[in-house]
């Protein structure tokens, strides 16, 4: 039995206090700020996790409950899943960890240094730099003035590698585990480097990230037991971390079990709370989504979350050549028109996005995932010129500005067409 299977998560009714037995102790998202992180070991049976800004509340049952399987992803993994072990250095990434949070002692300070062997063969690795400006860029006039500069995104996915292009001077990348305080982890994956590196790596032969001068919080969501899997409580804690630490844009780019995540409680939790979140203009979540028999792909599919889609160019190598929704298989198309008529779709660049893998080397990320941190990355330059400008405006009016300056393609839908985002001007 794994300790995730004896929580259980319930929305907070501000009407009836929640309860923990006699000398049980409540959790709150002060001790995920001061810790970076709880772990789940810590909490004994009857005591809670209350946090009153997003509205949830976690309970720690008895050792008696009744057991629950491992809550796996509903999507595959690529074929690594056989063992860690069997994995390649670089999809294990065992070699370039960060610590949390021994040997960082503030929010944002150095990062952990690398041995003489580690910065050797990131030196060979990082020889092999992107060359030219990519198609994206290209096709939306090139970069634009804003960098993302003091904003904050959140990335929930696999955690983070400690490589030069996203770890360097000033520190704009902080960390946070479901594992826990302390533990010794970096990414499990190589996924959410990938992800941080679209949004925000810093390359010396130019840029290649969206928003290279915007702070990213990452929070790793994902563990690993034979396969990699999330779990509701995982979610819902590193989520609070993120949006106590700042952070008004958080990026998903993974597809979870819905049916499988209920173990630990109502999977639309999340929804409630992305909703509480934009309506008290404090955060917005964009998911990573692609199709499944019924409708999207979970967390993407629900109410007030952003379910992220991806575009492409036919031909990369033609300046602002045409562009096409690339993620919807033919014949799917009728699955994406209710979560586009609420306004709540959108399509990123999805095809070779130069970021970072875990062992400092150059990768052509894309797909749902690369859209969803590229769209992460891009509000977050909506934010900083809000801010430049003293604009004003909301997150809901900065969304519907993203929808305003995009590229409109027909959809099957004539009232709606899909919205392929641009770069603000």
């Amino acid at each position: 039995m794994t300790l995730a299977n004896l929580f259980w998560v319930s929305a907070l009714n501000s009407t009836v206090a929640p309860q923990t037995a006699n000398g049980a102790r409540v959790w709150t998202p002060t001790d995920l700020l001061n810790n970076r992180g709880i772990q789940q070991k810590d909490f004994n049976p009857g005591d809670i996790f209350v946090d009153d800004l997003l509205g949830y509340v976690i309970r720690r049952e008895a050792d008696g409950a009744a057991p629950a399987t491992v809550v796996p992803f509903g999507v595959s993994d690529g074929g690594l899943s056989s063992s860690l072990e069997s994995r390649t250095p670089r999809q294990r990434n065992t070699r370039y960890t960060i610590q949390r949070p021994d040997n960082l002692p503030a929010p944002f300070g150095p990062a952990p240094p690398l041995t003489a062997d580690d910065t050797l063969e990131l030196i060979n690795k990082l020889t092999f730099m992107p060359t030219q400006s990519p198609w994206h860029a290209t096709r939306l006039g090139g970069w634009p003035a804003f960098t993302g500069a003091g904003q904050r995104v959140a990335v929930l996915d696999s955690g983070v590698a400690n490589v030069a292009p996203l770890h360097r001077n000033p520190l704009h990348v902080d960390y946070c585990s479901c594992a826990g305080p302390g533990a010794v982890t970096g990414d499990i994956s190589g996924h959410g480097t990938s992800c941080v590196g679209v949004i925000n790596a810093h390359w010396t032969s130019g840029r290649y990230s969206v928003a290279p001068d915007c702070d990213v919080l990452a929070a790793q969501v994902i563990r690993f037991a034979g396969s990699e899997y999330t779990t509701l409580v995982d979610m819902l804690l590193m989520l609070s971390w993120a949006v106590h630490s700042g952070a008004r844009i958080i990026s998903m780019s993974f597809c979870a079990s819905a049916s499988k995540l209920a173990v630990a409680g109502p999977p639309d939790i999340l929804g409630v709370i992305a909703r509480r979140l934009r309506s008290g203009d404090r955060a917005l979540i964009f998911c990573a989504a692609t199709e499944q028999d019924s409708g999207i792909t979970y967390p993407a599919s629900l109410d007030g979350v952003v379910a992220i889609n991806g575009y492409a160019q036919a031909n990369p190598a033609i300046t602002a050549g045409p562009i096409h929704v690339a993620r919807i298989a033919p014949g799917m198309e009728e699955n994406w028109l209710p979560k586009n008529s609420t306004g709540d779709l959108l399509f990123a660049p999805s095809s070779l996005l130069d970021t970072v893998l875990p062992d400092g080397s150059v990768f052509p990320f894309g797909n749902v995932s690369g859209a969803c941190a590229y769209t992460a990355g891009i509000a977050a330059l909506y934010l900083q010129r809000n801010d430049d400008r003293a604009l004003g405006l909301t997150l809901n009016q900065i969304l519907a500005q993203m929808k305003s300056d995009s590229d409109k393609l027909p959809s099957p839908d004539p009232l709606h067409p899909w919205h392929c985002l641009r770069f603000p001007v």
